[in-house]
């Protein structure tokens, strides 16, 4: 990519269109990571967990770095038009060539909703993962009832569990 500040408003504009063409491919690449996150917790594959949760952590560091790109070209364009660069794509479509517009808001919009389906999709697998972790502190109080957990509270109204035994303490048996 070339320094921003030597790109005029259309090469700016065309350079906002392959940003969110990029981006919408790496949404949808987190989006499939998620569900693969989902099968691996449903299926309580804990090493296929670990690896899918490192790939979920690369994808997001790259959509991150993307989000940027597209917040520097967007700043770049508003500071060109003389608008508001806090605006929203959408608003500031207006601005792009003719030709551009319907393609600049379609673009936007399939990235917002991929963005709002990989927010379902991850509050899905943790709520997945804090009930797959009650449904076994409860099989383990069954089966070990000293090592049932207690729950309580934080300052935030959190629920937090601890071991009932003493968390220091080495247990020998023979």
């Amino acid at each position: 990519m070339k320094s921003l500040d030597s790109m005029d408003a259309p090469s700016l504009c065309q350079e906002l269109v392959n940003i969110l063409r990029t981006e919408l491919q790496e949404y949808g690449g987190l989006l499939n990571l998620l569900g693969q996150q989902q099968e691996c917790i449903l299926d309580r594959d804990t090493e296929g967990l670990m690896q899918i949760n490192k790939e979920i952590e690369s994808q997001a560091e790259a959509n991150s770095l993307i989000k940027e790109s597209r917040q520097k070209v967007v700043a770049y364009l508003a500071g060109a038009w003389e608008v508001d660069p806090d605006q929203r794509i959408s608003a500031l479509a207006q601005f792009f060539p003719k030709p551009m517009r319907p393609m600049v808001v379609s673009l936007t919009e399939e990235v917002n909703q991929l963005i709002r389906k990989s927010k379902q999709k991850l509050d899905q697998n943790r709520l997945l993962l804090r009930r797959l972790s009650a449904i076994t502190d409860e099989i383990l109080g069954y089966m070990r009832p000293d090592l049932k957990p207690t729950k309580t509270y934080t300052n935030r109204g959190a629920m937090k569990s601890k071991s009932a035994s003493n968390p220091g303490a080495v247990e020998l048996s023979a």
